[in-house]
Order: C-alpha cells, then sequence, then structure tokens
C-alpha cells in the first residue's frame, strides 16, 4: 500500500482548507462562522475580490462561489479554474434555477447548493464540502498511486505485459520489448498474445489462458517463445487475473523470464555429467585403482 492514513497524515487529511467567494461581505462572515462552529476541521477563508480569488484558489482543497456577482458571475469564476485545475467546486447561491445548475455541472462544477433561510442547511453544506474534498483526495491519491505503479512497470528489469480477456496486448514494459524485438508498444498493441507462442505450444498456451481466468493464477509455465525476428527461445511465465471494477476479470498479467541461459547451462551441465560417466564407466575412477 503507498499511502497509509495514521496519526499526523490522518489529522492533516480531516482538515480542509477552503475559500469562499462572495460580493457580499456580511454573508462571507456570518457563513465563515457558522461553517466553522459546525465542524472545527473545515478553515474557511473569505474574498469577496474575485481577481484574488483566482490568483489564490490553489491554496485550497475547495472552492465555494456566489452564482450572482457583480463581475463575474460563479459559473464563468469557476470555467476560468477548470482551465487550471480541478480542484472541486461547489456552487452556493439563491438562485435555484434548473438551467443555472445544468450550465454550472456542464463546466465542471462539482456540487450545486442553494442558500436558505433555515440554518439546517448549512449542515447540508459541510456535508458536501467533505464529500467533495474526501472524493477529490481520494482521486489523487489513486492517481499518484497509479502513476507510481506505472513508474515502476516501465523500470523494472522484469518482463510484464498486460492482456485483455481474448488474449490481445494492452500494455507492456520495455523489458517485454527487449525479449520480443520491438522498439514500441504500439508495434504489438492489440496483437494477441499467442502470436508470439511456437505453434508446437499453441494448445497448451491456450489451455493454460483459460486454467488461469479458472483459478486466478498460474506459475511456471514454461513454453517455446517466438521473437519479432524469428528467435526462438525458452521462456518461464507467470500469470494474474486483474480484477475490474465489477469484482469479475478484465484481463491478465503477464510475468515472462527469457531462460535461454538456464537451458544452456543446464545442457552444459547433463553434457559434462554424461563425459563424467563415460570415463567413469572407462575404468578410470580414481578412487577404484591401487
Amino acid at each position: 500500500m503507498w499511502f497509509q492514513l495514521t496519526g499526523s497524515n490522518m489529522d492533516s487529511w480531516k482538515k480542509i482548507k477552503a475559500l469562499y467567494i462572495d460580493d457580499d461581505e456580511t454573508l462571507l462572515d456570518i457563513t465563515r462562522l457558522i461553517l466553522e462552529d459546525l465542524d472545527p476541521d473545515i478553515m474557511l477563508d473569505t474574498s469577496s475580490n474575485i481577481n484574488e480569488a483566482i490568483n489564490n484558489y490553489r491554496n485550497y482543497d475547495i472552492i465555494l462561489t456566489d452564482y450572482e456577482m457583480a463581475s463575474l458571475d460563479g459559473v464563468e469564476l469557476a470555467t476560468k479554474i477548470r482551465e487550471h485545475s480541478d480542484l472541486p467546486i461547489i456552487i452556493y447561491t439563491n438562485h435555484g434555477c434548473e438551467k443555472i445548475a445544468e450550465k454550472a455541472f456542464t463546466m465542471g462544477v462539482n456540487d450545486y447548493v442553494r442558500k436558505e433561510a433555515e440554518p439546517e442547511h448549512y449542515r447540508v453544506l459541510v456535508k458536501r464540502i467533505k464529500s467533495e474534498v474526501d472524493r477529490y483526495r481520494s482521486n489523487q491519491m489513486l492517481r499518484e498511486s497509479n502513476e507510481r505503479l506505472k513508474n515502476i512497470f516501465q523500470v523494472t528489469p522484469h518482463a510484464i505485459a498486460v492482456i485483455d480477456l481474448e488474449g490481445r496486448i494492452i500494455d507492456c514494459n520495455k523489458a517485454t520489448l527487449e525479449i520480443f524485438g520491438v522498439e514500441t508498444l504500439e508495434e504489438v498493441k492489440g496483437l494477441n498474445c499467442l502470436e508470439f507462442v511456437s505453434p508446437r505450444d499453441i494448445l497448451k498456451a491456450k489451455a493454460d489462458l483459460s486454467r488461469c481466468l479458472y483459478l486466478g493464477s498460474l506459475e511456471k509455465l514454461e513454453y517455446e517463445l517466438i521473437s519479432d525476428y524469428g528467435r526462438k527461445f525458452p521462456a518461464r511465465l507467470s500469470a494474474s487475473v486483474m480484477e475490474g471494477l465489477n469484482g469479475g476479470p478484465s484481463g491478465i498479467v503477464l510475468f515472462i523470464e527469457d531462460i535461454s541461459e538456464v537451458r544452456e547451462m543446464e545442457e552444459s551441465l547433463i553434457s559434462y555429467n554424461n563425459v563424467l560417466d563415460d570415463y567413469l564407466k572407462a575404468g578410470n575412477d580414481p578412487l577404484t585403482k591401487a
């Protein structure tokens, strides 16, 4: 696991820095006092200066903005922010028009909360703020984790390939490209992985793919593979099924090892042992000589 929420980083995760933009300064102060009282983990800064807000939004976890303001409406403000950032944005306004809400969501606004006379709506606003920030942070962590995995995938010296349920190549790392004598992923992407299996092992490979989908993983499978330029070589593979969002299989990860050198060493050892056996059978055992 790349990141674990414990101790101080759990406290950091709970804290939320929010920026509320509105040209009604009285409402700014009231909202700040109420939200921070309802949830001390929310630190709400306020601004009636839209240009200042546009310059400083990167310092926050979420943006709240009124819709109707003198110089720029909330959707236009959100559009400017969306040009550079995917920070969560909530339109917080007196207007309950469906057209405005539809326009806001189309331009990338995350949520739309109406200002109400009833104070209970502030609790709703707090929940929406926390929900959007939690979702944003979780997505950030997922992206960072995926980026780390992608980097490891590319720099590992072990050959790794990903295929779909039909056996078509989705992705592979540099080590795999080197084994098969190709330069870019585009040269092999979409090809069936069985195209790189020697004809003598095709039926075995097909059966093993089916078994892998049934069992979830297989280890130490050996085949004769063929590189892009026709070189045949022995290889040892392990395979593991990837789980999709629906809980079912979405593909298979293949771990490939060129065992040519291992086979050469084994053959050399066998040859050496045969020579030694012949030598001993000829009566040359030094232990039996007087």
